[in-house]
C-alpha cells in the first residue's frame, strides 16, 4: 500500500497564488475603467492597478524559490534542461506559433513582417502578451546553475550581505536608468535618443525584468 507524501506548500507557493490573483485583479480592473461607474472611480481603481503590478517578479520569483527547494541536491544538467524543455519548452513553442499564425493581431509592439522579426518574436515573447511570461520562466530555467552557484557560495552571513547589498546596488542603478529613460530624457535629447535607438519603443518589461533577476537572487540567498 503506498502512502503519498504530503506537500507542504513554501514561500513560492504563495507567491504564485498571489500572483495569479494579482493578475485575474488586472484584468477586472481594466474592465471595469470601460464602464461609467468604474470611470468615475478612476483614481482609485488606477491606483490599485498599479499596487497589484508585482506579477511578474513576484510569479518567476516563486517558481525559483519553489526550484530552489526541491532541488537541494542539484540535478545533472543535461536531465533538468531535458525536462525543463518538455515541460515548458515545447507547450511555449507550440503556443507562440498558434499565436503568430492563427491570432498575429495580438502581437506586442510591432508586428512581424519578416521571417527574422518573426523568429525574433518567437524569442522575445511578443506573441501575445501573457507569452512573455513564458519567456521569463525559460530565462530562470537557463540561469539556474547561477542560481544554484550562487547558494552553494553564499554560506555565510558575510558573503549574504555581500550578495544582498551587491543587489541592492545593482537594482538602483538599473531602476536609475529606466526612470532616466522614460522620464527626465526630454526635448531634443529625446528625439536625439530615439533616432539613435531608430526609434525605438523602450519596452516597460524590461523594468520587470530587471526586477524579477534582482529579487532572484535575495530569493536564493534566504533560500540558503
Amino acid at each position: 500500500m503506498k502512502i503519498k507524501e504530503k506537500q507542504i506548500a513554501d514561500v513560492g507557493d504563495y507567491l504564485k497564488a498571489f500572483a495569479c490573483t494579482a493578475v485575474m485583479g488586472q484584468t477586472v480592473l481594466s474592465l471595469g475603467l470601460t464602464t461609467a461607474a468604474g470611470q468615475a472611480q478612476d483614481v482609485p481603481i488606477t491606483l490599485i492597478y498599479a499596487a497589484i503590478k508585482f506579477t511578474a517578479p513576484a510569479f518567476i520569483c516563486g517558481i525559483l524559490f519553489s526550484t530552489m527547494r526541491t532541488t537541494t541536491l542539484q540535478p545533472a544538467l543535461s536531465k533538468y534542461y531535458r525536462q525543463q524543455w518538455h515541460v515548458l519548452g515545447v507547450p511555449t513553442l507550440w503556443w507562440t506559433l498558434a499565436y503568430l499564425l492563427i491570432l498575429p493581431s495580438v502581437q506586442q509592439h510591432r508586428p512581424a513582417r519578416t521571417i527574422g522579426q518573426f523568429i525574433w518574436q518567437m524569442i522575445n515573447g511578443n506573441a501575445a502578451p501573457h507569452l512573455w511570461y513564458n519567456t521569463m520562466m525559460l530565462q530562470m530555467v537557463l540561469l539556474m546553475p547561477i542560481w544554484w552557484g550562487i547558494r552553494r557560495w553564499a554560506t555565510t552571513v558575510r558573503r549574504q550581505c555581500v550578495l544582498l547589498g551587491g543587489t541592492a546596488i545593482i537594482y538602483a542603478l538599473g531602476m536609475q536608468a529606466y526612470t532616466y529613460r522614460n522620464h527626465v530624457v526630454s526635448g531634443m535629447a529625446a528625439r536625439s535618443a530615439m533616432a539613435l535607438a531608430g526609434d525605438t519603443v523602450f519596452d516597460h518589461r524590461w523594468c520587470d525584468n530587471w526586477l524579477a533577476n534582482a529579487t532572484s537572487i535575495a530569493t536564493t540567498v534566504s533560500d540558503a
